[in-house]
């Protein structure tokens, strides 16, 4: 079946910053914002508890109550985009739908779906007001419910599983990449998910060539 929408996951996918142990978001923030060693304990706590994840999203909004939203964004952006994303996927919303499906922070998805034409961005708000951090946070994507949410988007869009392709990284995405009619593992994480997709890529540029097959 012809793919008419291709679903990126963002942390360790479409972007991937270097000192964070999943490359990302989340810990870009909490680092910009001096404060990796609270981050860093958290993590610890809750690596072992993903169950909990929307308490380890909220417990990490609370950290950033009051600081500047300018301040941080300075020092993460433009965002460091993978291999050949720059390259790709500017003809790739040319030709297809395209949607960012991530448990990441919104800061950074907004930006990636502004520079290249991204339809449709769903990720975790970090609450904002007046230019601050307010130390909220809205899970509108819980780590283990991507498929759920992916499903439900789709149904509003009139596109089937079997019509997606999805490029993720890591093991909450392995869900989305079994049910879909193309998933695409980029650098993966862990054996697993190398194992729940249909092909496995190293370099954006690569993507469209199994777009085709």
């Amino acid at each position: 079946m012809k793919i008419r929408l291709i679903v990126f996951d963002l942390d360790g996918t479409l972007v991937k910053y270097e000192n964070s142990l999943w490359y990302g978001s989340w810990d870009a923030v909490g680092y910009a914002a001096g404060i990796k060693r609270e981050f860093d304990k958290l993590t610890s706590y809750y690596l072992q508890r993903l169950e909990l994840y929307e308490d380890w999203a909220s417990a990490n909004a609370k950290l950033l109550k009051g600081i500047s939203v300018d301040c941080i964004t300075k020092k993460i952006f433009p965002p460091p985009y993978s291999k050949g994303v720059k390259e790709v996927l500017p003809e790739l919303t040319k030709k297809y739908r395209t949607m960012i499906l991530s448990s990441g922070v919104d800061l950074v998805a907004k930006r990636v779906k502004e520079e290249f034409g991204i339809e449709v961005s769903l990720s975790n708000r970090l609450l904002r007001s007046n230019g601050l951090f307010t130390g909220e946070v809205v899970c509108d994507v819980p780590l283990f419910k991507k498929l759920d949410i992916l499903k439900d988007e789709i149904d509003k869009l009139g596109i089937s599983l079997d019509e997606v392709c999805s490029v993720g990284d890591n093991e909450n995405d392995i869900p989305v990449l079994r049910s879909v009619g193309l998933g695409i593992a980029f650098e993966p994480r862990t054996e697993k998910v190398r194992d729940a997709a249909r092909f496995c890529i190293n370099d954006f540029r690569q993507l469209p060539g199994k777009l085709c097959i």
